[in-house]
C-alpha cells in the first residue's frame, strides 16, 4: 500500500500512509513491475526519484535527497551494455554552497569525494562529510572507483571502508571514468593509461587529466587545452592522436554531452556542442561564478574556490540530442536500489 509513487530507470520509489519509504526491486524489460518493495530507513511524505538519487520531504516540509546505488548488473534482453550519449549540458549555475573546506573534490558514480589541505579524506552523505582514513593530496571519483595519491605520488585504490590498496606506479594526478577507466599524470608531465594491470605511456605531456563520457581531455603547463581522438564514448582505448582545442584552461572535466573547466583567473567555462559527430565541440560559454577547481557527473557539478570552500550547480539541457549517434530514445540501465544516505 503506497499513497506516492514514483517511477524511474530500473526503479520505482513510494511512500505509505505512514511515511514509511520503499523501493520496487527487479524492475526490468523483462519484468516491468518488478519482484517486491524493500524497505529504506527514513520518512518521508512525498518522493521523486531522477538519474542516480531520489528527492522528497517529510511531514515538518523538510527536504531531503539520497544518492541510488546499482542493486545488480543488467540484464540481457534490454539492458544497455555500456554508456550512452544523453545530448548536450550546460551549466545552470543555481549554486549551492557545502559545508567544509576542500583542496581537490571529485564527484562520479560512487559519490562526491574531496581531500583538506591537511590530506584528509572526505566522503559526502548528503548532510555532512564522512571522514576515511588515510592521507591523500588528490582524488578521483568513478563510476564504482576511487582512486588517489599522496603528496609522495603513490597511488591508491579505494576498497571500501577505511581500505585503501597501494597501486603501482608514481603520479600527481589521475583520474577514473565512469567507466572506470583511469588516467594519469604525473610529476615529468608525462600521461598514462591504465591498461590491465599496468600503466601505458601516451605520448604529449601535460599537468592535469579528465576522463569521461566526452572523452580524455588535459591541460598543459601553458594552459592549452587537447582532446584524444578516440576516447570519446568512455572507451577503454588509448585513443589516435591529441587535436588542439581553442582555449586556456588550468583545470578540465570530461562528462556526458559537457566538459567544464577554469581558467586562471578562476573563471567557470562548459563546453557547447560536445557529441559523437564533434567529439570537441563548438565553443566555450562563459558561467557566473569563480571556482579554482571543478568535476562533473551526471547532472550537476561540484568544484571548490580560492577560499577552499565547496561549491555545486545542477546542469540543463542545452539542447536535443543531434542525430548521426544520439541516442534517440532513453536505454534501461539496469535495476537500482536507494541507498539511504
Amino acid at each position: 500500500k503506497l499513497k506516492w509513487i514514483a517511477s524511474g530507470n530500473g526503479i520505482v520509489v513510494g511512500v505509505n500512509k505512514a511515511d514509511m519509504i520503499y523501493y520496487r526491486g527487479g524492475v526490468s524489460p523483462g519484468k516491468p513491475t518488478g519482484t517486491r518493495w524493500y524497505r529504506v530507513p527514513g520518512r518521508l511524505a512525498q518522493i521523486d526519484v531522477h538519474g542516480s538519487a531520489v528527492y522528497g520531504r517529510n511531514s515538518a516540509q523538510h527536504i531531503w535527497t539520497s544518492p541510488l546505488g546499482r542493486a545488480g548488473k543488467a540484464k540481457r534482453g534490454g539492458a544497455v551494455k555500456k554508456l550512452r550519449y544523453t545530448g548536450t549540458w550546460k551549466i545552470l549555475a543555481k549554486w549551492r554552497r557545502l559545508p567544509g573546506a576542500l583542496i581537490v573534490c571529485s564527484t562520479g558514480g560512487a559519490g562526491v569525494w574531496g581531500v583538506n589541505r591537511a590530506h584528509n579524506i572526505y566522503r559526502w552523505i548528503g548532510r555532512g562529510w564522512q571522514h576515511i582514513r588515510g592521507k591523500l593530496a588528490h582524488i578521483a571519483v568513478g563510476g564504482t572507483q576511487v582512486w588517489g595519491v599522496n603528496k609522495h605520488h603513490n597511488i591508491y585504490m579505494h576498497l571500501g571502508g577505511h581500505k585503501w590498496k597501494h597501486i603501482g606506479g608514481k603520479l600527481t594526478n589521475l583520474e577514473v571514468s565512469e567507466s572506470n577507466h583511469v588516467w594519469g599524470i604525473n610529476k615529468a608531465q608525462h600521461i598514462y593509461w591504465r591498461k590491465g594491470a599496468g600503466w601505458k605511456r601516451i605520448g604529449g605531456a601535460a599537468i592535469q587529466v579528465s576522463v569521461g563520457m566526452s572523452g580524455v581531455w588535459v591541460v598543459n603547463r601553458a594552459h592549452n587545452i587537447y582532446h584524444r581522438i578516440g576516447t570519446f564514448g568512455d572507451t577503454n582505448s588509448g585513443g589516435t592522436k591529441w587535436v588542439h582545442v581553442p582555449g586556456k584552461l588550468k583545470w578540465i572535466a570530461s562528462g556526458n554531452g559537457i566538459v567544464v573547466g577554469v581558467n586562471k583567473a578562476d573563471m567557470i567555462y562548459y563546453r557547447g556542442g560536445v557529441s559523437p559527430g564533434k567529439p570537441t565541440g563548438t565553443r566555450w560559454y562563459r558561467v557566473p561564478g569563480r571556482l579554482a577547481q571543478i568535476d562533473v557527473h551526471g547532472s550537476a557539478v561540484y568544484g571548490r574556490n580560492s577560499a577552499q570552500h565547496i561549491w555545486t550547480s545542477p546542469l540543463g539541457r542545452a539542447g536535443k540530442a543531434k542525430r548521426g549517434g544520439a541516442v534517440k530514445k532513453l536505454r534501461y540501465t539496469g535495476t537500482w536500489k536507494i541507498l539511504a544516505k
